[in-house]
């Protein structure tokens, strides 16, 4: 654990546990000391290590949970305590996300819908770095289809590079651009590789902010298997992009078809 005071606002990072048993305790004894009026945990992990701290403690403030995702909570004993008792609040970031909830007992009136969101002016007017086209290998004739997601299963990238090498054989002006984080990069570098879609298909990381990503795409793709609301979709939708995402999730909550393409997920 790292602690430190930044100006005023004392600040603790954590490395959460797979199994929480050492920080939930160290959390409960910062709790004391700095005595919130209220805690937020905006992850799952959060969401359980914050949950134990605060049954470590006496008058404990109350718990706000955000919830991310759309996919369906675990249950048994286990999932009917963390989701069912000691939590004040609840804000899903989309209907589908609050409907996972409800699915486990949470009534309507323990939860706020708040969507994610983004400033639009800054997509509206945003112009793409032209530097990364070339970092890319891409030419000024290709076609650019883009996808912003972070590299784990439930985002669909399989899908996508399948799709991509049947799409580039097809059309040789055709290229892809992967972004983003996470566990599965390797996998992802290695299916291009296994595929044949090497100086068709790039991979990349974040490495700009994504107003100078977006308007270097001619058309962005999200094929993911559960979404709980795209912020990367939203801005694309705010970029002016044709956009193609899979139908799940929070997805048709912000894409129509009458400014997208939803397809049934693979």
């Amino acid at each position: 654990m790292i602690h430190e005071i930044s100006g005023r606002i004392p600040q603790a990072t954590f490395a959460f546990e797979s199994i929480p048993t050492v920080t939930p305790i160290r959390m409960s004894h910062l709790l004391s000391q700095w005595k919130p009026d209220i805690l937020h945990a905006q992850t799952s992990k959060a969401h359980t290590h914050l949950w134990i701290a605060r049954k470590l403690l006496n008058n404990a403030p109350p718990l706000i949970v955000s919830r991310r995702v759309a996919f369906p909570v675990s249950g048994g004993i286990w999932g009917y305590l963390k989701y069912r008792k000691g939590i004040a609040h609840y804000i899903p970031i989309s209907q589908a996300a609050a409907r996972t909830l409800r699915e486990v007992g949470v009534s309507k009136e323990m939860m706020t819908v708040v969507p994610s969101g983004i400033d639009v002016d800054v997509f509206r007017q945003s112009r793409g770095d032209q530097r990364l086209l070339k970092q890319w290998g891409m030419e000024p004739e290709h076609f650019v289809i883009g996808s912003v997601a972070a590299f784990e299963k439930e985002k669909g990238h399989a899908v996508l590079l399948r799709a991509a090498q049947r799409i580039v054989s097809e059309c040789q002006g055709c290229r892809f651009v992967l972004i983003g984080e996470g566990r599965l990069r390797t996998e992802v570098d290695n299916a291009v590789t296994d595929l044949a879609l090497n100086g068709k298909v790039v991979v990349e990381s974040m490495r700009v902010p994504l107003e100078r990503i977006l308007p270097l795409f001619d058309c962005f793709v999200l094929p993911s298997r559960d979404e709980g609301l795209s912020t990367a979709l939203i801005a694309a939708l705010a970029s002016g992009l044709p956009v193609i995402a899979s139908n799940v999730g929070g997805v048709p909550e912000v894409l129509t078809h009458e400014c997208g393409i939803l397809v049934q997920r693979y």
